[in-house]
């Protein structure tokens, strides 16, 4: 068994244990004949990155994978969504506003295709698994400072090449006041997004996987079971990674900025 099949049937035996199996021996077997990567290829999962104050997302994109490559799209936390339930409203709100159900509706309808499950990550989860990898290397491109102590957040960043773990790992990735916005945002999550890649898959990550599965535990609600967690990760062994932005242009609508998908009007 391959190293990424191992780390999937870990995280479905972490899964089976928490679940009610006493038996270590009881969980491998399932886990090992329920791990079926078929069983997941193409599905779409919509992921969601909340701050647990305000409820608001900072980080969306949905994820797939056929086995060769595995595809992630970002949805721009200020994307114009024209709700019928909820009138004209930006995609970082519907979570707080209709839940998973209303998020998976509305971003289907964006990206013309069906979603199939979801799952919400607290953000402050990322410092923990940040300090479980043992830290991300990026290149911070600016410096970064800022505060917002009604969501507890407090970035501190300097220029350079460095291992970001903890609280500079999310301010990393939630920084939007370089004057480029939610699209250098997005940027630097695409950074993450290649580095958590590379490190979650490789053999060394085995090392990491019983507070991985504490973290998921904690942090994530999701309608994923750890079979499906399993065979999500089993369809990407090709370990090739495309990244892709919702098309879309800035502009102002009652004095507000969004992110206008580029099928789309401005409502009347």
């Amino acid at each position: 068994m391959g190293n990424l099949a191992l780390f999937a049937s870990g995280l479905l035996l972490g899964g089976y244990l928490a679940n009610g199996y006493t038996s270590i021996d009881h969980a491998l077997k399932n886990a090992a004949y329920e791990l079926d990567p078929s069983l997941f290829n193409r599905k779409r999962v919509l992921v969601l990155g909340t701050d647990q104050s305000s409820g608001s997302t900072d980080v969306m994109f949905t994820v797939e994978s056929d086995g060769a490559m595995t595809e992630i799209e970002q949805i721009p936390r200020d994307t114009m969504v024209q709700s019928g339930r909820f009138g004209v409203v930006k995609a970082n709100a519907l979570y707080a506003l209709g839940g998973a159900e209303a998020a998976e509706d509305e971003v289907s309808r964006l990206i013309h295709g069906k979603i199939d499950h979801f799952a919400r990550v607290n953000l402050e989860g990322v410092r923990r698994a940040g300090d479980a990898l043992d830290g991300i290397e990026v290149n911070v491109p600016v410096r970064m400072k800022y505060d917002d102590y009604s969501q507890n957040l407090h970035i501190d960043l300097y220029p350079g090449r460095q291992v970001l773990k903890g609280a500079g790992l999310e301010g990393f990735i939630r920084f939007r006041h370089d004057g480029l916005g939610d699209i250098g945002r997005m940027e630097r999550q695409r950074v993450v997004f290649n580095a958590l890649f590379e490190k979650i898959l490789s053999p060394g990550a085995l090392v990491h996987l019983p507070d991985l599965i504490r973290i998921t535990q904690e942090d994530v609600k999701t309608d994923l079971s750890p079979m499906e967690i399993g065979a999500l990760l089993g369809l990407m062994k090709g370990n090739h990674l495309k990244i892709t932005r919702l098309e879309g242009r800035p502009v102002w609508y009652k004095n507000l900025s969004f992110w206008l998908p580029s099928e789309e009007s401005l409502p009347l």
